[in-house]
C-alpha cells in the first residue's frame, strides 16, 4: 500500500516535467542545427513527431472506445517527439485507440508547448511529422505533389526514412538506431 501511495505521489508531482518539450529549450537550437546539417531544408526543425498504437486485450465494457478498425484490434495510442539525440523530448498518452493521430495531436496541447518553447528560444521552432499532422507554424511535413524539385524529393525520402527508424517501439528501432544525428 505504501509503495502505491508513493508511486502516485511521484507521478502526480513529476510527470508534467518529465516528458515536456519545453525542458529542452537550452538545446533546441543545437537540435535544429544538427537536423539541418543532415539535409533538412527547414532550419528550425528540432525533432520528429508521430503516434504509436499499442495493442491490448479486449476489455469487458466499452470495447468500441479502444477498438481501431485501421489496426484491426483493441489498443491505446501514444504521441511522442524524438529529438536528434535519440531521447523522447515530448510524450503524451494514452489515448483511445480508435482516434487518428490528428485528433490526438489536437487533444495533447502540443502546439501550446511548442509556442512556449519558441518563446523561450526567441525563434519559431517546429517538428517534422507524417501526413496525419497538419502543416503549420510548428509542424512541418513532406513536400506534396509529383512535380516537386529534386531536393524536395530527396528531403522527403531522407526524413521519412529517419522518422520511421526513430519511432519508439517501431519495427526497425533498436537501442543503437535512435541516435541518428550526433550533436558535437
Amino acid at each position: 500500500q505504501i509503495f502505491y501511495v508513493l508511486l502516485q505521489f511521484l507521478y502526480d508531482r513529476f510527470y508534467p516535467h518529465i516528458f515536456e518539450i519545453t525542458r529542452f529549450s537550452g538545446q533546441a537550437l543545437d537540435f535544429a542545427a544538427a537536423i539541418h546539417a543532415r539535409g533538412q531544408l527547414i532550419e528550425n526543425c528540432i525533432g520528429f513527431i508521430d503516434g504509436t498504437f499499442r495493442h491490448c486485450s479486449r476489455p469487458q465494457d466499452d470495447q468500441r472506445v479502444i477498438y481501431s478498425g485501421y489496426y484491426k484490434g483493441h489498443g491505446f495510442k501514444f504521441q511522442s517527439v524524438v529529438c536528434p539525440n535519440g531521447l523522447l523530448c515530448d510524450f503524451w498518452g494514452p489515448h483511445c485507440g480508435r482516434r487518428a493521430d490528428g485528433h490526438m495531436f489536437r487533444c495533447s496541447g502540443f502546439l501550446d508547448r511548442m509556442r512556449q518553447l519558441s518563446n523561450s528560444v526567441r525563434k519559431v521552432m517546429c517538428v517534422y511529422g507524417d501526413p496525419a499532422y497538419c502543416r503549420g507554424e510548428h509542424v512541418s511535413k513532406g513536400y506534396l505533389g509529383a512535380c516537386t524539385p529534386a531536393q524536395a524529393r530527396w528531403t522527403n525520402k531522407y526524413l521519412d526514412k529517419i522518422e520511421s527508424v526513430g519511432k519508439p517501439g517501431g519495427s526497425k528501432c533498436n537501442s543503437n538506431s535512435l541516435s541518428l544525428i550526433h550533436i558535437s
